[in-house]
């Protein structure tokens, strides 16, 4: 093959592939994309790390003692109720562990006398002691003996609930335990003390060290320098200290750092809304309850909460996800949207021809835009609509096929 014969065939070959490949891309840019119109939320939040503030008191708060309390951990009590009974005597750590227990015991049979009744289905029973069956086994081959000690008074609670079948069945069990009980205390040293609670509130077995750092009257002043002083926790070094508190508030606050530059998006929000999403997928509604003065760029901002959230009253620093706003409507991907004869919408699939829909968008992030749902006959974009995300549509009508 002569010199001219081999280059004419290079360019024909070159040719081709050009072809080829004007093709292949002429079918990519064709091909059709699409996705249902749904609806979603676009948010503008931000993450927080911040401390929980409540109106609360130490009640009991003795080093060598140990405390047998009467009511259940977070229960509501009123005003002198019997609250508790401090033992001087803490050197038995076996006795107190019995009376804890009885208490335990107790307290929940007297709960039954309330609902009128124990456990009454048996196969309910059946089920619960074998998964406990399960459970002893697990905890015990990982060595666990603080849940096994749980594991151990549930059993102890379900045969109490189930052996007491009527008022008067359980009042007697009750009386037995606490006959039970006056003979263990007996046999402890010392003076014992019983604590009322000298107003209503929440009652807590326990003290995390925070409750005469963190409390409503100071939150005017918990600068940005205050609040990154503030310890992550304290330890407990004294495990005979006897403690106590009353959470006396309904209300509670939330206080975090943020950047200086959101402080108008707070002024705006007076209602924003928090997410503790290491403990429930509830949205909290709070209030903007007090910005502080700016320090090196950041504020801390304190939230007000009017709703009782078991969470925010067992911890004392949390994460949470901090909205400040938030728009719903039907939410799809960006490159959807077209500009056509100066109208802002997009196309549809529609028995594979292209329609184009207006659309009012009401918000937008980089990926995603939220657009008010449309009526029928309208011709706005409709939830469940197929929307063309990809694809060379040059106008309405355009067949798809």
């Amino acid at each position: 093959m002569s010199k001219l014969s081999k280059f004419l065939v290079a360019i024909v070959a070159v040719i081709l592939i050009i072809i080829f490949a004007f093709n292949i891309f002429g079918f990519m840019n064709n091909r059709i994309t699409t996705q249902v119109a749904s609806l979603g939320k676009i948010e503008k939040n931000i993450d927080a790390d911040g401390y929980i503030i409540r109106d609360e008191y130490i009640i009991v708060s003795k080093i060598g003692c140990f405390i047998d309390s009467m009511v259940s951990e977070g229960e509501r009590v009123s005003k002198n109720e019997v609250l508790a009974t401090v033992y001087e005597d803490a050197s038995n750590a076996a006795i107190h562990n019995d009376i804890k227990t009885l208490n335990e015991r107790i307290m929940s049979l007297e709960k039954l006398i309330m609902a009128e009744g124990g456990i009454q289905d048996v196969q309910d029973t059946d089920n619960f002691l074998k998964s406990k069956v399960t459970d002893v086994i697990e905890y015990s081959h990982r060595g666990n003996g603080n849940i096994l000690n749980e594991v151990y008074y549930e059993l102890i609670n379900n045969i109490d609930e189930n052996t007491a079948t009527d008022n008067n069945s359980i009042q007697n069990l009750i009386n037995e335990l606490k006959s039970e009980k006056e003979q263990l205390e007996s046999q402890l040293m010392g003076e014992k003390t019983t604590i009322v609670a000298d107003s209503a509130g929440l009652y807590f077995s326990y003290a995390d060290g925070y409750e005469t750092l963190l409390y409503p009257e100071m939150i005017p002043e918990l600068s940005v320098s205050a609040f990154n002083q503030l310890p992550d926790g304290f330890e407990n070094s004294e495990d005979n200290k006897a403690s106590a508190k009353l959470v006396t508030g309904y209300d509670w606050y939330y206080s975090f750092v943020a950047d200086a530059s959101l402080i108008d998006d707070f002024d705006y929000a007076a209602v924003i809304t928090l997410n503790f999403d290491e403990h429930t997928d509830e949205d909290i509604k709070a209030y903007v309850y007090n910005i502080s003065e700016e320090e090196n760029g950041k504020c801390v901002i304190t939230c007000r909460i009017e709703k009782y959230v078991h969470h925010a009253f067992t911890n004392r620093k949390l994460s949470a996800t901090v909205i400040l706003d938030s728009t719903d409507g039907l939410k799809i991907p960006r490159e959807a949207i077209r500009v056509v004869d100066g109208q802002t919408g997009v196309y549809i699939s529609k028995q594979s021809i292209a329609r184009f829909r207006s659309v009012n968008i009401l918000a937008q992030d980089e990926n995603y835009v939220i657009v008010s749902p449309g009526q029928e006959n309208s011709g706005e974009l409709m939830i469940y609509d197929e929307v063309i995300i990809k694809g060379n549509i040059e106008k309405d009508g355009q067949s798809l096929e």
